[in-house]
């Protein structure tokens, strides 16, 4: 009786099994073809999502800092404003402070030096003020947090519109979804305003 050593095998097979292909050059081109074809088409949409937080992001922005000058009106029962650059980058929350009247019960008060928030020039938002509904380059809110008259601001990236809404009856602020307006109008940032910049949207004296 003939005994007959057992062959040896591997994790790759038997010895005398087909060996495992591997990719060829040619084959892994073709992946990374159809990769870039796909990081291609995926792009527009990506950029999409991106602004339309970032425009929803920049809508909450700003109705936050009109609710604080509210918010503020209410505190010292003295006028409060929000001025707007005509050239539709930035905003300006302007403070009043009492100034002396020659009447004793006539409370008289002048805007004080600003906190400006530039919505076009800050990397995260880069959104336009696009319009406001009735022409306005201010809104303002009396002692009692109460704006003068109803208002929609309209900002814009890309195609893109957000509305900030304010209601005069009730001094409700609120922003609404992003939606896709077509052809955009707005204002590429040129640089961070200016004091002098500023002051162009001072809101005028009052009195109460």
């Amino acid at each position: 009786m003939t005994l007959t050593r057992p062959e040896r095998t591997t994790g790759r097979g038997s010895a005398r099994g087909p060996m495992r292909r591997a990719f060829t050059y040619v084959e892994l081109v073709m992946v990374m073809i159809i990769l870039a074809i796909v990081a291609v088409a995926a792009k527009p949409r990506v950029v999409e999502v991106v602004q339309r937080e970032k425009l929803r992001r920049a809508a909450h922005k700003l109705r936050l800092d009109m609710k604080l000058l509210q918010g503020e009106a209410l505190r010292i029962g003295a006028p409060t404003a929000l001025g707007i650059d005509p050239a539709g980058e930035f905003y300006v929350l302007w403070y009043y402070r009492s100034v002396s009247s020659k009447w004793r019960f006539l409370s008289s008060y002048e805007p004080e030096i600003p906190s400006v928030f530039c919505l076009g020039c800050e990397p995260d938002y880069r959104v336009a003020i696009e319009t406001v509904s009735d022409g306005s380059k201010s809104i303002q809110f009396d002692g009692y947090g109460l704006p003068a008259k109803d208002l929609t601001i309209t900002l814009s990236l890309g195609t893109l519109r957000a509305d900030v809404k304010v209601t005069a009856a009730s001094g409700v602020i609120e922003s609404g979804d992003v939606y896709d307006a077509g052809a955009w109008k707005g204002n590429q940032a040129t640089g961070w305003p200016t004091k002098s910049d500023a002051k162009g949207t001072a809101p005028g004296s009052t009195d109460e």
